[in-house]
C-alpha cells in the first residue's frame, strides 16, 4: 500500500468520523430530557457507525472476495446487536442510579436524612 493509499483511506475514515460525531451531537441536543439509556444507545450507534464506516472505507481499497465481504457483514451485525444489547442493560442500570440520586438529592433538599444504599445488609458490629 502506498503512502497516497493510505492517507486516501484515513482521511475518508476521519471524514466518516466527523460526520456522524456531528449528527450524533445534534441527535444528543434533541434528546436531551430522554432517558439516559436512548442517550447511551444512541451513542453506541455513533461508535458502531464510525467503527463500520472505517472498516467499509478501508475494505473498499483492498481486494476483498465477496466470501470474505459477507463474513464481515456479519461479523458486524453480531457485534452490533451485542453490543446494543450490552449498551441497554447497562444504560437501564445507570439511569436506574441515577433516578436514586436524584431522589436523595431531593429529600436532602427537603431536608431529610438520607443514609446509603449499599444493596447488601450490614451487620450491627460493622456499624
Amino acid at each position: 500500500m502506498t503512502a497516497e493509499q493510505l492517507l486516501a483511506i484515513v482521511s475518508l475514515a476521519l471524514l466518516w468520523a466527523v460526520l456522524i460525531g456531528a449528527v450524533a451531537f445534534a441527535l444528543l441536543r434533541l434528546l436531551r430530557r430522554s432517558s439516559l439509556v436512548v442517550q447511551f444507545c444512541l451513542v453506541l450507534l455513533a461508535t458502531i457507525g464510525v467503527l463500520v464506516a472505517g472498516m467499509i472505507s478501508a475494505v473498499n481499497a483492498m481486494v476483498v472476495t465477496a466470501m470474505d465481504l459477507q463474513i464481515m457483514w456479519y461479523i458486524i451485525a453480531i457485534a452490533t446487536l451485542v453490543a446494543l444489547g450490552l449498551s441497554l442493560l447497562l444504560g437501564m442500570r445507570v439511569a436506574r442510579n441515577a433516578v436514586r440520586l436524584a431522589t436523595a438529592a431531593r429529600r436532602i433538599g427537603a431536608g431529610e436524612t438520607v443514609t446509603a444504599e449499599t444493596g447488601h445488609s450490614t451487620s450491627a458490629a460493622s456499624a
